[in-house]
């Protein structure tokens, strides 16, 4: 299973226990509280979770999903996500070096091929 299936999967389900908490909880603190107080509560709690995601979430606006996973990679030390992307790295170079062979006239054993065609060596009229 993918980490994207599991992470949603965990996401899903903290989802489900805060909104169960929330719903079995409001009235009873809220009475306890105070209407003022219980939503002062709620925008600290907002404003502590708006600096944990400000602080440690990087931007990804501009960056595709495959960059941060390499990111995540990174910062966990997933050794077997940034492996398997320089074997993708690695697979997306090697077309190109055959092809900028072509382009510059190398063969593929280093015999460099003719610039200009026979038929076109002669003056045009």
């Amino acid at each position: 299973m993918s980490v994207r299936a599991k992470a949603m999967s965990v996401a899903t389900f903290f989802n489900r226990l805060c909104a169960t908490l929330m719903s079995s909880t409001f009235l009873s603190t809220a009475d306890a509280m105070g209407w003022a107080g219980f939503f002062f509560l709620l925008a600290v709690i907002c404003l502590i979770i708006f600096a944990f995601i400000y602080v440690y979430l990087p931007e990804t606006k501009g960056r595709s999903l495959e960059d941060m996973s390499v990111y995540f990679a990174e910062l966990t030390g997933d050794q077997t996500l940034l492996d398997a992307e320089d074997r993708v790295v690695q697979k997306r170079r090697s077309p190109e070096l055959e092809i900028g062979q072509i382009k510059t006239g190398a063969s593929a054993t280093g015999a460099s091929a003719p610039s200009t065609p026979s038929s076109a060596q002669g003056t045009m009229t």
